[in-house]
């Protein structure tokens, strides 16, 4: 009984590390898409002047 309570620590602590790594991954999408669009206005700014 004490190993399945501990497979199931296991299991859920990897749930927990598998929610970080995807709420990391979403963070840098939505920082790389602000900095391309950054780039890209101020890229065309410095061309209007």
């Amino acid at each position: 009984m004490v190993t399945l309570h501990l497979r199931l620590e296991q299991f859920i602590s990897g749930f927990k590390i598998f929610g970080v790594a995807i709420w990391a991954q979403v963070t840098l999408n939505v920082l790389d898409a602000l900095l391309r669009l950054l780039l890209q206005k101020s890229l065309i700014k410095s061309m209007i002047l």
